[in-house]
């Protein structure tokens, strides 16, 4: 949704299938396309899209890869420091831990090694003796190709769009040592948590044959519980894991505005920072994502404009489905993004006046899709959270409600969808919710 600007209730495309065979997707431009119609050079690499389809761009780098990933010999395991039962879940979600040195042997059929985590093209060993003689990961070879791309493009003074898709802080959490060595456990502040604060939700009473996400969110939560015999504990390692991957994305992030800057490019170029999800980090009894809650749904987006106001903090809450209307107003992109009928309309608005500080037309709140992969993928079996400057509310697709009050209960402690005072408030964000529900249906 976010790069073909429409929503999932539009298109019908609630998870990951393959969104070029989506009879709709496959009939509107992405936002690449729509860049290149008008003359940018499209260029991505990393982890960007789901099912990669390089023929929409000019050009394309490194496919997603989650590595650096352990290999045994036989197939990709957990991080060894990582004690059982969580290792267990497996090397993507169950694994977390510095970059070190393994029990590396001449050949990989009889120890442990480092290997990427993209293994389409067989297994292929990432070298590392210490801290400085290393292979890169694989976020640090996207950053370095992007710097190379930025340098050339700087010279051949054309216009572009470059898309660098960095995979952490995503599972395994894997970076190299010396991020780790910035949040030392003792100095870990965990999130504030409540006891027992799924009892009033309703994500684990969600449709049969439902996403797996509580399921697994649930397991990841009692798992590193009993791998550390402590939930303080358990947690603080996530979360320092969390935190470490997260400074070594800045690290990359920081060597490609670098680029821009010493290429003069800073001067006419828009910059935006985002991520596809946030995460639950023991929040509600949950260590995953794909949640409706605040901690899942909400995620950073800092939009640099060259000559926009610096440090404006918008409080209206917008989504990612905003960002192609706002670079067709910016980049004056106005032609029709669809290839023909079958397309279908941009769901979202410019955020132009936020970024400018003018008033806001679009709407009241954001709108946030929690897929049901078991049923049929039609509207009315999904999940749907709505997030307004004051509220959230969440209606699942059995019918079941939960309403936050930000003002009062910023962590989402207090389900009110039962409260006689809130029914009214309760109505009203229900309707602003199905409004846009039923936008370009």
């Amino acid at each position: 949704s976010f790069l073909t600007g429409i929503y999932p209730h539009n298109s019908n495309n609630f998870f990951q299938d393959p969104w070029f065979n989506n009879q709709v997707l496959n009939n509107s431009r992405t936002i690449m396309e729509q860049f290149r119609k008008y003359g940018y050079y499209t260029w991505g690499t990393g982890k960007v899209m789901h099912h990669l389809n390089k023929n929409i761009w000019t050009e394309y780098g490194n496919p997603a890869d989650y590595g650096p990933s352990v290999y045994n010999g036989k197939e990709k395991i957990a991080h060894p420091s990582v004690n059982e039962p969580f290792r267990s879940i497996g090397w993507v979600d169950g694994s977390f831990g510095p970059l070190i040195r393994l029990d590396q042997g001449i050949n990989l059929n009889d120890s442990l090694h480092w290997i990427l985590g993209n293994t389409n093209d067989g297994v292929i060993p990432i070298k590392f003796i210490d801290e400085k003689n290393r292979d890169l990961t694989p976020d640090e070879n996207n950053a370095n190709l992007a710097v190379q791309k930025i340098n050339e493009l700087a010279k051949k003074d054309v216009p572009f769009f470059a898309a660098v898709g960095f995979l952490r802080p995503h599972t395994p959490l894997i970076v190299p040592k010396n991020f780790f060595d910035r949040f030392p456990l003792n100095q870990i502040h965990l999130p504030e948590i409540l006891d027992s604060d799924d009892l009033d939700t309703f994500l684990r009473k969600m449709a049969d044959g439902g996403l797996h996400s509580n399921k697994l969110g649930k397991k990841m939560f009692n798992s590193i519980v009993q791998a550390y015999d402590s939930k303080e504990l358990g947690l603080k390692k996530f979360v320092q894991a969390y935190l470490a991957c997260i400074a070594a994305v800045d690290e990359n992030v920081g060597n490609v505005l670098k680029a821009l800057k010493e290429n003069n490019l800073d001067k006419n170029t828009i910059v935006v920072l985002t991520s596809d999800h946030g995460w639950q980090l023991g929040e509600k009894n949950q260590v995953f994502k794909n949640s409706p809650w605040e901690e899942s749904a909400r995620i950073p987006l800092v939009v640099r404009l060259p000559n926009g106001q610096r440090g404006l903090e918008v409080k209206q809450p917008v989504s990612l489905i905003d960002l192609y209307p706002t670079f067709v107003d910016y980049c004056n992109l106005k032609g029709d993004h669809k290839f023909n009928e079958k397309g279908a309309e941009l769901g979202g608005n410019s955020l132009r006046p936020l970024l400018e500080n003018k008033d806001w037309k679009g709407p009241k709140g954001a709108l946030t899709i929690v897929g049901n992969v078991g049923n049929k993928t039609t509207v009315d079996t999904q999940n749907f959270s709505y997030r307004t400057e004051n509220f959230r509310y969440i209606r699942y697709a059995k019918g079941q409600e939960e309403l936050y009050d930000h003002k009062t209960d910023p962590y989402e402690w207090y389900n009110l969808a039962a409260e006689k005072d809130f029914r009214k408030i309760k109505r009203k964000l229900s309707k602003q919710m199905q409004t846009l529900i039923n936008k370009h249906r």
